[in-house]
């Protein structure tokens, strides 16, 4: 028992108060991928159930706010410009963005005090482009276990996807290997690392990541919507969930949907 107090739930049930802070680069209403609605999900459902939930995110301002019953925390990025601005910036500005992005000294220092304001039970930490790995290391001192999401190639590669030039990148270039190399060796302080698939999980694993962590597989959650509608027997239909993006390799898909409907 941890002397917290049981409170009652949305759902009518008593439940040991759990403080469970998330952090993610992004967060409602900047929702520029699956990640971002993802932990916007278990955010929601743990506030739903009874547990304080607080998400710690990014913003172009410090500020705080109440967004679906959860407490979030937007902190002011520690570098050059803000992610989303990515885009529009020099290459030379983007070699030093990453560069800093490997392990950013700066970036705990906020994050820290939140830390030690809510004293949270665990902290899952998702996407941390902009935060830095080393907030990992400022949670691990105050005896914090973490629990981390594989959502993307961050870790292994600084544009997060291993895709160059039209094409997944089979072996990273000296470039990703060097701005990778402070990131693997902060996943030593990581608990439980999931991977929302067994292929990016695996991906970690034999690039000998996380070797001190447990490991699991637990697949994207959100909330069904039931729509009845009339189907066609006869008719094959291919759905796409994902990002407009070649990374995502919707042109694959586009590409066997012709070959299937020409031998239709």
């Amino acid at each position: 028992m941890t002397g917290r107090q049981p409170i009652k739930s949305l759902s009518g049930l008593d439940r040991p108060l759990m403080k469970i802070l998330f952090v993610n680069t992004f967060y409602a209403p900047l929702e520029v991928g699956g990640a971002e609605k993802s932990v916007r999900f278990l955010a929601e459902t743990m506030a739903s159930m009874g547990h304080e939930a607080t998400v710690v995110t990014l913003g172009r301002e410090r500020e705080h706010s109440i967004v679906g019953g959860v407490r979030v925390e937007r902190l002011k990025v520690k570098n050059l410009y803000f992610p989303a601005d990515a885009a529009k910036q020099s290459s030379l500005k983007k070699l030093i963005w990453h560069t800093l992005d490997s392990f950013n000294p700066l970036s705990p220092n906020e994050l820290s005090e939140i830390l030690d304001d809510i004293q949270p039970d665990v902290v899952h930490t998702n996407n941390l482009s902009g935060f830095s790995v080393s907030i990992w290391e400022a949670i691990k001192k105050r005896n914090i276990p973490i629990v981390h999401t594989l959502r993307d190639y961050y870790l292994l590669c600084p544009n997060t996807a291993m895709f160059k030039d039209g094409r997944q990148c089979i072996q990273r270039c000296t470039q990703c290997s060097i701005l990778s190399t402070p990131r693997e060796h902060q996943t030593q302080h990581v608990d439980v690392v999931v991977g929302n698939s067994h292929f990016i999980l695996n991906k970690h694993i034999e690039h000998q990541l996380f070797d001190k962590s447990k490991k699991c597989v637990i697949y994207n959650a959100y909330s069904p919507k039931h729509n009845k509608r009339e189907t066609n027997p006869e008719a094959i239909t291919f759905g796409f969930i994902g990002r407009l993006s070649p990374t995502k390799g919707v042109e694959i898909l586009l590409e066997a949907a012709k070959m299937v409907a020409a031998e239709c």
